[in-house]
């Protein structure tokens, strides 16, 4: 079951991944613009700016599994649209396709996992997810460096593929079915999530009582209460971290290290095989840490990494500029780019972590 969460997550990443080590083929192959080029990239925010406004709803509203299916399609249809694309209106399209997919997916993923997995395996579950989310962009790094960027979007649509047959497969979320007064059915789907000789009677119970409390919250709440003043330090903690993350460069690092590589003169590929294995070991160590050592350490470690990695980068082509020091600017671009992906690795599921526990 995890395996169509895994999927859908490897979409997301592949395309997070894709636009840095194929921009200079899609811009000599096309005949794009710097600026053409940039816009494609920035395609996927639109994307998910539309999906994080449409996908919670639409999801609670024709349930888990129906949406699986949905961005299943979605992203082999967008991937099919840059395969195929001949300028620069289909790929930016195909790009805002595979944004919004990506948008409830991140959405989705979590709350079907959270729905369908026992409590003393949510744990684990959760670093699985944050494990194929590194790895899935690592593997885009390492396979973009040596294959056409059409071949990588048609690599691109086997998630999708392989999302569209599992989903068939999986029962539809008990606690969706139990908001939605399919009572015969939520326990057929627990019963098959758990085993058929399982004793499931006590977590029926459970998911009923939780089930009237959110009934009785939905009746007598609007979006107004969050602005209590009771919810003010969670609400200024899980947000802050949310915004300063993104403003900490990590889209910039993500879909255009390849340009800081060619910037800086470093070979593409020796680039990107070093940035997707710092990357990987970063996510292995943290899911070894974290429930070691706590959350905030290693969310302090990860901001102090990202911060003196950027203003290495800075340096690294300020620095080029004067004679008799351009000779170090490959090796402190490549140096900066690490400590930034390391310690990115490091930190970037901290703040979903946190917000859920400081919230509930």
């Amino acid at each position: 079951i995890d395996s169509c969460n895994v999927n859908d997550l490897l979409s997301v990443c592949l395309q997070v991944g894709y636009s840095s080590p194929v921009e200079y083929q899609i811009i000599e192959e096309l005949g794009l613009s710097v600026q053409e080029y940039s816009f494609f990239g920035s395609m996927m925010i639109v994307g998910g700016l539309v999906g994080s406004i449409v996908g919670g709803k639409i999801t609670e509203l024709i349930g888990r599994k129906r949406m699986m299916l949905g961005l299943g399609g979605l992203f082999i249809v967008g991937w099919l649209t840059i395969a195929t694309a001949e300028g620069a209106l289909q790929l930016d399209f195909g790009r805002l396709l595979l944004g919004i997919g990506s948008s409830i997916t991140l959405y989705l993923a979590p709350v079907y996992v959270a729905e369908i997995t026992p409590k003393n395996l949510r744990g684990a579950a959760v670093s699985v997810t944050q494990l194929t989310m590194v790895c899935s962009i690592s593997f885009t790094f390492l396979v973009g460096s040596f294959i056409n960027w059409r071949a990588l979007a048609l690599i691109g649509t086997i998630p999708g593929l392989v999302q569209l047959v599992l989903t068939f497969f999986i029962p539809e979320s008990p606690r969706w079915l139990a908001k939605t007064g399919r009572e015969k059915e939520f326990e057929a789907a627990l019963l098959q999530l758990r085993g058929g000789n399982a004793d499931i009677s006590w977590e029926v119970d459970e998911i009923k009582e939780y089930t009237k409390i959110i009934h009785s919250i939905s009746k007598d709440s609007s979006i107004f209460d969050l602005f209590q003043k009771q919810y003010a330090i969670p609400l200024i903690v899980g947000n802050g971290l949310m915004v300063l993350q993104q403003f900490s460069g990590l889209n910039s690092y993500t879909l255009y290290t390849g340009a800081i590589f060619v910037s800086a003169g470093i070979p593409n590929t020796a680039g990107f095989l070093t940035v997707a294995s710092f990357q990987l070991v970063g996510t292995v160590l943290t899911a070894a840490l974290m429930d070691r050592y706590g959350r905030r350490p290693l969310l302090q470690a990860a901001v102090i990494g990202t911060c003196f990695g950027s203003l290495l980068t800075a340096l690294s082509f300020i620095l080029q500029g004067f004679e008799g020091w351009s000779k170090v600017t490959p090796t402190l671009a490549l140096l900066s780019v690490l400590i930034y992906s390391g310690s990115m690795s490091v930190g970037n599921g901290i703040p979903w972590i946190i917000v859920a526990e400081v919230v509930t």
